[in-house]
């Protein structure tokens, strides 16, 4: 218990089902010195919030986009801005998943629907008016992003992020080899709709014989960056994750932001 009253700040109740009866964890965790607080309504009081208050609070902020093909680094260049006190939304982060052919590799499992609205709303809540975050399609592995947010991001201060090849494929690389070639291979599996079955055999039969980077290449170039062309987004600025002042130049366009100048213009 010592352990765990290090780790929490407080317990929040709140009635799950019709009927239980939660006086008997609250004495409990009172009586241990926890502080403890109960939700008025129960759950359907805390979803109604949910509901009522998502929408405008995602309203209320500004978002600076990063759009780019897979392993281009905008995940990288979202931490390095936060470690120097930028507000991020992370939207893999929240759904446990990358958004792609292999997003849901390495990672735990996705949250229900409510919980991703709840975890976005706290992100958001903890955030400042402008946020930089990663362009993502309406869907994010079985996760949905709500209406108005992924409207924000079509009308958001659009940046591309570019790499090159090389680079992608190590990005790729460290980010889903890790000893486990049965998970690689049942993703690969899931091609089979996008792509001929002997491709899909020809990727399995190269994980078996540990050339991961002959199948990250042909992936990229036969797969991601046909499926998630970034052709039509109209861009302010254009970034290569490659080059050391790429950061100073998201910096530069979050002061930009700050100061209302907006260009639509495509670079």
């Amino acid at each position: 218990m010592k352990n765990i009253k290090m780790k929490v700040e407080k317990f929040i109740f709140f009635v799950l089902e019709v009927g239980l009866d939660q006086n008997l964890s609250l004495v409990f965790f009172s009586s241990l010195g926890f502080p403890i607080y109960q939700i008025k309504g129960g759950y359907k009081s805390y979803r109604n919030f949910i509901n009522n208050n998502l929408n405008d609070l995602i309203n209320s902020k500004s978002f600076i986009s990063l759009y780019g093909y897979t392993g281009t680094g905008k995940t990288e260049l979202l931490k390095k801005l936060e470690e120097k006190g930028y507000s991020i939304l992370n939207l893999e982060n929240l759904a446990n998943h990358k958004g792609s052919l292999l997003g849901g590799v390495l990672e735990k499992p996705q949250p229900s629907q409510k919980m991703f609205e709840s975890l976005l709303y706290e992100s958001l809540l903890k955030s400042g008016s402008i946020i930089f975050t990663e362009g993502e399609s309406r869907k994010i592995g079985s996760l949905y992003l709500p209406n108005a947010l992924y409207d924000k991001l079509l009308s958001s201060t659009k940046i591309e992020v570019v790499s090159s090849l090389d680079s992608r494929i190590k990005r790729i690389f460290d980010d889903y080899v890790k000893d486990n070639d049965d998970e690689l291979k049942e993703a690969i599996e899931s091609l089979n709709r996008y792509i001929s079955s002997k491709k899909v055999s020809l990727y399995k039969d190269l994980i078996d014989q540990k050339k991961y980077t002959d199948v990250i290449k042909n992936l990229i170039i036969y797969y991601y960056d046909i499926k998630y062309s970034t052709k039509e987004k109209n861009f302010y600025y254009s970034i290569s994750s490659d080059d050391k002042y790429s950061l100073s130049e998201l910096e530069d366009i979050y002061r930009k932001v700050q100061k209302g100048i907006i260009c639509s213009e495509v670079v």
